[in-house]
């Protein structure tokens, strides 16, 4: 793929040509990783082993069948069973910790802790290499100045769940021009993986394409994987995702000059597609402390303990920065908007356009709070993996 670059008859400055050499270097490496993925699948779903889990899965499906009542009795039992073995497996795992540092463990890092280097082939590897390819912000793109690209103008994104995004939502709608819909359920990921599975035919259609066009648009050649260049790509998904979102959110349109959604799922791939979409819309992250956030959140909305820790501190620390360097964009504290915060309220007065009165209001009005719990060893382990950034937030 890296030859084919060198055939471009095109005439452009030699910056110009490096980057996109770069760029098919990088796309190569994915093309290689995904193909050889391809490839375990296939010896996977090939073996006996795959087959005999497919029988068993049969005889499930006749037992229990899809939505029953035996399918949901089996279900509550599993997430029973599921909780009480996962508040064991903590305190354990903090038993051993202390027995074999001495209780001391600050300091060490994981995979959740900023410097975690992550070893070559690992699932955190893979990611970083995605995530370096799904880069928005660096793709050469026409930025939206149209009308369609002001649609969006007051977009919440929160670290997790529990973070009190419903409560700023609520707030920001008690100006009547206001309307902040609610979550949809991560829906950009979606418009990301697009992204990713058309990128994949753009990249190994590189070849082909080149020699196509280069010989006169010859039908005579192999065209079966022909693709357009990544950057039609990357603007068809940055279009279909605003057009997307317009016509959505067009509903009640006409009685209202703020039109934004809140959602709790997204993290640094779907900001920024969101800020390639909508240049100049006001985002607010919403941080909570994560001990109250964890004391509230529902155990079966995350994979585990430490899935839900490595959330909170990934999208955190990145909405930390973001809030350092986009113009837009707003780091707000729970805390501070529930205790009516003098910084926190002029913010929302001049991104929400909320006055300390409608604020007030609604602060008066608690709906929808609950209490899940936390143990010690949850507690603790969350001071320890989360103290730093924690204490840069101004928790103490």
């Amino acid at each position: 793929m890296q030859d084919a670059v060198t055939e471009l008859p095109i005439s452009r400055d030699n910056g110009y040509v490096a980057e996109i050499q770069e760029e098919n270097r990088q796309l190569s490496q994915e093309v290689d990783s995904l193909r050889a993925a391809a490839a375990r699948l296939q010896a996977i779903t090939d073996s006996r082993g795959f087959r005999l889990l497919q029988a068993l899965y049969a005889v499930r499906m006749f037992l229990i069948p899809r939505l029953s009542f035996r399918e949901r009795t089996a279900a509550q039992a599993y997430r029973a069973f599921r909780g009480a073995a996962h508040w064991t497996k903590n305190i354990c795992m903090s038993l051993t910790r202390n027995r074999q540092d001495g209780g001391e463990t600050v300091g060490k890092k994981s995979p959740a802790s900023p410097g975690f280097a992550a070893p070559e082939g690992s699932l955190h590897e893979d990611r970083g290499r995605k995530e370096s390819l799904y880069a928005p912000l660096n793709w050469r793109l026409n930025d939206g100045t149209g009308a369609d690209s002001k649609f969006i103008k007051l977009i919440i994104l929160s670290a997790v769940h529990r973070s009190g995004s419903t409560l700023l939502q609520r707030i920001c709608n008690a100006r009547k021009g206001t309307l902040v819909w609610g979550e949809h359920g991560g829906l950009l990921t979606h418009f990301a993986e697009i992204y990713t599975s058309a990128a994949f035919y753009s990249a190994a259609g590189t070849q082909e394409r080149i020699q196509y066009f280069s010989r006169g648009e010859n039908p005579n050649l192999w065209i079966g994987s022909i693709c357009p260049e990544m950057d039609f790509v990357r603007q068809a998904t940055v279009e279909s995702a605003r057009a997307f979102l317009n016509t959505m959110y067009g509903q009640h349109r006409e009685n209202h000059d703020i039109i934004g959604f809140k959602e709790v799922h997204y993290a640094r791939r779907e900001y920024e597609l969101l800020r390639r979409c909508y240049p100049e819309a006001e985002i607010l992250f919403l941080v909570r402390n994560p001990l109250n956030t964890w004391n509230s959140t529902p155990r079966s909305w995350y994979a585990s303990f430490d899935a839900w820790i490595e959330k909170w501190l990934r999208n955190t620390q990145y909405f930390m920065a973001l809030a350092k360097t986009d113009a837009h964009c707003r780091l707000l504290r729970h805390e501070d908007v529930a205790g009516q915060e003098k910084e926190t309220m002029a913010i929302l007065a001049e991104t929400a356009k909320v006055s300390a009165k409608q604020i007030a209001l609604v602060l008066g009005n608690k709906i929808g709070s609950s209490h899940v719990g936390i143990n010690e060893a949850e507690r603790q382990t969350i001071l320890r993996q989360c103290g730093k950034t924690m204490a840069d937030l101004g928790y103490a």
